[in-house]
């Protein structure tokens, strides 16, 4: 896969507790649009009891869910030779495009683990847009 500027990998969450369901970690765009190409979790604590469900979603709109959709999910069983520490799994090949005014969360799902934390990471490739094409953005003086 050519990619026809760099990337940037993002570290969302650091040792970030999932052992609730719910919103986890927001991240903003507020400058210069991306597209997130990957998207990741690297085990710092092992989960247990129940398998960790962890998604992505894209808010349109900062802070509201209307339009919210799901990028990515990232499953992981108990059982998993991936649930030990400094063990990563990931979801590639990802084409989602985020706006100034636009955020990205990450959200656990399902019956969430008795214990575990991961660190959250992202893959994404910026692009640069004229401002003035961006109903969301304005310069101030």
């Amino acid at each position: 896969m050519m990619y026809t500027t760099g990337l940037l990998e993002l570290q969302l969450g650091n040792a970030q507790v999932v052992t609730s369901t719910g919103d986890k970690i927001k991240y903003g765009c507020s400058l210069e649009p991306f597209t997130v190409r990957a998207f990741a979790l690297t085990i710092t604590t092992a989960i247990t009891t129940n398998a960790l469900v962890l998604t992505l979603e894209n808010r349109p709109t900062a802070g509201s869910d209307t339009g919210r959709t799901v990028v990515a999910t990232l499953n992981l069983a108990v059982a998993s030779a991936f649930n030990a520490a400094g063990k990563s799994i990931y979801i590639h090949g990802l084409n989602q495009k985020v706006l100034p005014g636009g955020e990205l969360v990450v959200k656990v799902g399902g019956t969430a683990p008795a214990a575990g934390n991961v660190n959250v990471g992202l893959l994404v490739e910026p692009y640069t847009e004229t401002p003035s094409n961006n109903a969301n953005m304005s310069l101030t003086t």
